[in-house]
């Protein structure tokens, strides 16, 4: 596999942590070890409250949360990087050629050690398969291919990357 960088992205709850999950399966499949994270609901009686961080080698954190005592806010949630933090540090100290991240987005931007690993990924010899939000597409675009998925393609996007990363 070659040093790919792949970002996905489209409108919120389209799947594009479904395709990361799917991708991270197929890889696994064909024997290609990664690290990373991805991110969650948190829900209490039906009603979302927060994001867990789920690391892929069995880190877990809460990225935001609505009783979090913080200054940082993305519409109601109040947002602590510090378990994003301790995850990087994780993932930094992985010998993975492929590095999973989901999800580039405004809460996870909040944290300063994040930005500088996401720029430092995009410029290194490993292989990024990340999820980003729509707003930011445009700060990766010249550094990574980015697939825009939605209803129409959703389903076959995990085939999609794994053909880039053979390519």
């Amino acid at each position: 596999m070659k040093s790919k960088k792949i970002l996905i992205t489209g409108r919120p709850g389209i799947g594009k942590t479904t395709v990361i999950k799917k991708t991270v399966h197929r890889l696994r499949e064909m024997g290609i070890t990664s690290d990373g994270f991805y991110t969650e609901e948190i829900r209490e009686n039906g009603a979302r409250v927060g994001f867990r961080i789920i690391g892929l080698s069995g880190f877990e954190g809460v990225l935001a949360h609505v009783n979090f005592d913080t200054n940082l806010r993305v519409g109601r949630y109040f947002v602590d990087t510090g378990d994003l933090d301790k995850c990087i540090d994780g993932i930094k100290k992985s010998e993975s050629e492929t590095v999973i991240i989901d999800e580039i987005g405004k809460m996870e931007m909040f944290s300063e050690k994040f930005r500088e690993f996401v720029d430092e990924l995009l410029e290194s010899d490993k292989v990024v398969i990340g999820t980003v939000g729509e707003r930011l597409v445009g700060r990766f675009k010249d550094r990574a291919e980015v697939i825009r998925i939605g209803i129409e393609n959703r389903d076959k996007a995990a085939d999609l990357i794994l053909d880039l990363l053979s390519e």
